[in-house]
């Protein structure tokens, strides 16, 4: 159980970073919330870390996108901003320092310092292969608002609607909404609301794998319509003959679904 009294939020997934601050806040009542962005006079901060709020004991401090994250500053502003975290995490208050649409070169000074001294969270975008997190993430959100979905039903959404989390969080709401007091979500459902440009890449797999030599390339001329990148378009082709090449040699070994998951790097979901 960590001590630290500062939370480091930051990474290339916007939408994460602002979910887990959204987190942390809900756990203050609004008028014990302080709001700080960009540059802010250090004595201000001083005075923020060290005193509560008007009616509450203890707050809670955000503050988006500091400008000694970015800036250059003093070896002397160094040196109190390094005095502030410390202090910080010696207070009864609780310090959010996010990054939101803001790159940061962790090799600065303060940059290394909040890591050592802060509770540090990096939210990382889920690339276009790493399929798992992404469908575990998804199980996960259509989970924690009381709906179910099998296990087809979750691969073919998450190929249809890509990898960008906030469309993604989106659309689980307009299905979870239009599915009403019913708890399964459905591949029918899917298909109903589902417009998103990625809304042939699931056809497009299933053709491969089943080998429907002539749906392949119609699906492949929409989705260049949709606007995919044709370099994109191909590395998904590629990877689909590596994987189903090696799902055969595989099977020529006599391996089962679970040994074949472990040996590729795949959920067994995508081999069955």
């Amino acid at each position: 159980m960590t001590n630290k009294k500062i939370y480091y939020v930051y990474g290339d997934e916007d939408f994460l970073v602002t979910e887990q601050v959204a987190k942390i806040r809900s756990g203050f009542p609004e008028e014990s919330i302080d709001h700080y962005q960009g540059k802010v006079d250090i004595s201000n901060l001083f005075e923020a870390i060290a005193t509560g709020g008007l009616f509450v004991q203890t707050k809670l401090i955000l503050f988006k996108n500091p400008w000694f994250l970015f800036d250059a500053i003093s070896d002397d502003e160094v040196k109190e901003l390094q005095q502030l975290i410390k202090q910080a995490n010696d207070g009864d208050n609780t310090l959010v320092i996010y990054i939101l649409d803001k790159k940061v070169d962790q090799r600065k000074k303060l940059a290394a310092f909040l890591k050592k001294n802060a509770e540090l969270t990096e939210h990382k975008a889920f690339k276009d292969w790493e399929q798992d997190k992404l469908m575990s993430w998804i199980s996960n959100k259509i989970k924690n608002l009381k709906k179910t979905i099998d296990r087809n039903t979750l691969i073919m959404f998450a190929q249809v609607e890509g990898t960008n989390l906030r469309h993604i969080a989106g659309e689980i709401e307009k299905l979870c909404v239009y599915i009403g007091d019913r708890q399964e979500i459905t591949l029918k459902d899917i298909k109903a609301i589902s417009v998103g440009a990625n809304s042939s890449i699931y056809p497009l797999n299933e053709a491969m794998k089943e080998k429907k030599m002539s749906s392949i390339m119609p699906f492949f001329y929409k989705l260049l319509q949709n606007g995919e990148h044709p370099i994109r378009i191909l590395a998904l082709v590629l990877t689909n003959i590596r994987f189903y090449y090696q799902i055969i040699a595989l099977k020529e070994q006599g391996k089962n679904t679970q040994e074949m998951g472990k040996l590729i790097g795949k959920n067994p979901y995508f081999i069955s």
